[in-house]
């Protein structure tokens, strides 16, 4: 969308300035959750920034005006910028007819009605670079996404003489392109301050990119400092580390297992050791093994020496073949180990599963290196661990 200049500048905090060519957006979305909110839908007007490109070239964005539902408002007004309050949005979809409406709670302050066309665009991946107004200044924040568009014309644009100021100053002089996408992760950043001269640097976004590729990928990870604050965590990380926190912040259900933790950090925080992953069992209650490994965050979060978590969550079970796949092995490979670690001899496991010795020896090899013991005793260790 392109606005008129001059409300343009009306609405931009001191320190920032609108692209040349006056253009923004609006969007709208519905969220089943991200790695930092609750279940929300959100509507807000973007405006392109001059000067404030973000590393993979998109420019940067201020959002002049957004409203969040539910409990994410919350978060997002106190944290990331005081332009956005508690309202609501919704997108209808009928047929190729798309309808979306948003605005404060109570009332609605704007209609979009688009047509959707037929053709699919690629896959778009990227990470843009958001701007936010603090009593104290600027904030700046990456979101991470990765979509399939549909492109769209665009039928019709209300604006509703009851809607805020700020949105009816920015109605769109005209629109130049429209799009919809059903499903599209998302992944943000943390808040920071950021002086008004500020230039964001390419790490500030790759944090971002980093996570996000975690979770497309659908792994369970964190980014946690050595004090044990999560700074960054996906989806599916926050559902499988959840007996763990309390807050924004890792605690284990004991204080042996707590100690454990917080050294398990510490050490891949500050690199310790040699380099390989270190890996930690817990149990957080009767029923759940949890399995935490940790490396090495190279360069930090922001200056803050870090680990990143990856998690993996399964029923407690006597069947500890099942747990050690979580730990990388092949279903094969973990039904050999178990019965290793059990005391039997690579000739008894041979006769157990039906297999050749050779192939018994060669496999445990394999599974050594993949869990890191040399023997075993330490693999007996590590499946006594899960039991």
């Amino acid at each position: 969308m392109v606005f008129e200049p001059v409300a343009l500048r009306s609405v931009l905090p001191p320190g920032l300035e609108q692209a040349d060519d006056g253009a923004g957006f609006a969007l709208f979305y519905l969220s089943d959750s991200s790695n930092l909110f609750p279940p929300s839908s959100a509507f807000y007007v973007g405006v392109f920034l001059k000067g404030r490109d973000a590393p993979d070239g998109s420019p940067g964005i201020f959002v002049a005006q957004g409203y969040y539902s539910n409990a994410a408002n919350l978060e997002v007004s106190r944290a990331y910028s005081l332009r956005f309050d508690t309202g609501w949005a919704d997108i209808d979809v009928c047929d190729d007819v798309i309808t979306a409406r948003g605005g404060p709670l109570g009332s609605t302050a704007v209609e979009f009605v688009l047509r959707r066309l037929n053709d699919q665009l690629p896959l778009t991946m990227g990470t843009h670079q958001y701007y936010g107004e603090r009593a104290g200044g600027l904030t700046t924040y990456s979101l991470a996404f990765a979509a399939r568009l549909f492109p769209c014309s665009t039928a019709a644009v209300d604006i509703r003489p009851d809607a805020p100021p700020v949105l009816q100053q920015l109605t769109p002089l005209r629109v130049t392109g429209a799009s919809y996408v059903s499903g599209a992760p998302l992944h943000f950043s943390r808040p920071r301050a950021v002086a008004s001269t500020e230039i964001v640097t390419a790490s500030d976004a790759a944090h971002s990119a980093i996570l996000q590729v975690l979770s497309d990928l659908g792994k369970a990870a964190a980014v946690v400092a050595e004090d044990g604050s999560v700074l960054s965590i996906t989806t599916q990380g926050r559902r499988t580390l959840t007996p763990l926190l309390r807050g924004e912040r890792v605690q284990a259900s004991t204080h042996v297992d707590q100690q454990k933790l917080m050294n398990l950090i510490g050490e891949a925080a500050h690199a310790r050791g040699d380099g390989t992953p270190r890996r930690l069992v817990l149990h957080p209650s009767p029923e759940e093994t949890l399995i935490v490994q940790a490396a090495n965050y190279r360069g930090g979060w922001q200056g803050t020496p870090c680990a990143l978590l990856l998690l993996s969550s399964t029923a407690s079970t006597t069947n500890t073949a099942l747990d050690l796949t979580l730990l990388g092995l092949t279903p094969a490979e973990s039904r050999i180990a178990t019965e290793m670690a059990n005391g039997r001899t690579a000739r008894e496991t041979a006769a157990v599963l039906g297999l050749k010795e050779n192939t018994v020896r060669s496999s445990l090899k394999v599974v050594y290196d993949k869990l890191n013991v040399t023997n075993k005793a330490e693999l007996a260790n590590l499946v006594s661990e899960l039991r």
